[in-house]
């Protein structure tokens, strides 16, 4: 019976038993101490042959087995160094010492020496990471060491600096066609961004992963359908459009603000990352909230031109329908005209986008001019029923 039915090989080229209990039935059948102490007093010879084996597991065979001596006059400077030329960070070694604090936490008593001098090593490694900017990191994985870029930021301390370094590193995954990579990076950003509790820091960690994600779309739409770009971003997605206790209280302040403009201005802070999150009728619940008629209007073209951009026809048609409608409620006493925005969408996509969406613009409807173009969406805006763009 062939043995590979046996056994499974991961990604990293690492071999495992196929099954959990096949694991557990042969520990049961086989004496396993007098291999297991071979493989360990092989690992204990690290430094001359630097094996595969003995830089991944030593530390945690160690622990399981108990030898904690030997565990924690392993946690040195060399090792350190080993595990650094192995994974190209220092990641593994971090998380060799904390395998070392979780035993010295164990030990009965606890070994309070033990872990206090890893939690050392923790904070040395966290301020060393901490003191590389996120911009530098992108710049680190730009150049082809993206593993590194990863290891250092996941050590840094600061939980808005640690998801603005993922979020920055993400971007240059997708510009080397690491989409997957890019992804889990942006998860892991996300993550960060769930657990934070200050408005300003989760507003500038969703900053720094739109356009990533918008990126990262747009890439994931060459290669698959749409559905499936959405199944996979939706995580990331729900996190950018904001977790809902902190975006309701940000609108809620945002709205609250007696300035027109200003309030404007903030309401589309947070709309925009809606939008390009792919949370277009959350953007214009936002948005619905200005005050002035005139730069409620304005605000719901600015969406409908990141639509545009982003190549969402359909989405864009929606956005300007909702505008349309809730623009009529408002302005019945002074009705506002929508041709300047009209001719900004325009000029910032709307022909080529619906050129593209419907290949005869002719036989579909659809105003082929730019004078044509922005008088029809004028009248989106003040007639009841109109289309903004045909039906495909």
């Amino acid at each position: 019976m062939p043995v590979r039915r046996f056994v499974v090989v991961d990604a990293a080229g690492k071999y495992a038993l196929a099954h959990p209990r096949l694991q557990e039935y042969l520990r049961a059948k086989i004496r396993l101490d007098t291999y297991q102490e071979r493989l360990l007093a092989d690992c204990a010879k690290w430094k001359q042959h630097r094996g595969t084996y003995a830089l991944e597991f030593y530390a945690r065979d160690l622990a399981r087995l108990g030898h904690l001596s030997l565990l924690y006059e392993l946690i040195s400077k060399d090792w350190m160094m080993a595990r650094r030329l192995q994974t190209n960070s220092d990641m593994a070694f971090a998380s060799d010492v904390r395998v070392m604090i979780g035993a010295a936490r164990q030990e009965q008593p606890p070994n309070f020496v033990q872990e206090l001098r890893g939690s050392l090593v923790l904070a040395t490694l966290g301020t060393q990471a901490s003191a590389t900017t996120p911009d530098t990191l992108a710049a680190l994985a730009q150049s082809g060491q993206s593993e590194r870029a990863l290891g250092i930021a996941a050590l840094v301390q600061d939980p808005s600096q640690r998801a603005r370094s993922f979020a920055l590193v993400a971007g240059a995954l997708i510009e080397q066609g690491k989409l997957d990579e890019a992804l889990d990076a942006l998860t892991i950003s996300a993550r960060i961004a769930r657990n934070i509790g200050d408005r300003k820091q989760w507003q500038d960690i969703v900053d720094s992963m739109v356009q990533p994600l918008q990126r990262l779309r747009a890439a994931y739409r060459n290669v698959m359908p749409e559905e499936e770009v959405a199944a996979k971003v939706v995580r990331i997605a729900d996190v950018t459009g904001g977790k809902a206790a902190m975006r309701n209280g940000a609108i809620a302040t945002a709205a609250a603000t007696r300035d027109d403009t200003k309030q404007a201005t903030e309401l589309m802070r947070i709309a925009l990352p809606l939008v390009r999150a792919g949370l277009t009728a959350q953007s214009l619940n936002v948005v619905g909230r200005v005050r002035d008629s005139a730069k409620h209007v304005e605000a719901i073209c600015r969406i409908a031109r990141e639509l545009l951009e982003m190549g969402d026809v359909k989405a864009a048609d929606e956005a300007i329908q909702s505008a349309a409608a809730i623009s009529r409620a408002r302005c019945k006493t002074r009705p506002i005209s929508c041709q300047p925005h009209a001719q900004s969408l325009w000029d910032s996509g709307g022909q080529d986008m619906h050129s593209r969406a419907w290949r005869s613009p002719r036989s579909s409807g659809m105003p082929g001019s730019r004078p044509r173009f922005c008088a029809h969406w004028s009248r989106v805006c003040s007639n009841p029923g109109t289309r903004s763009w045909p039906a495909q």
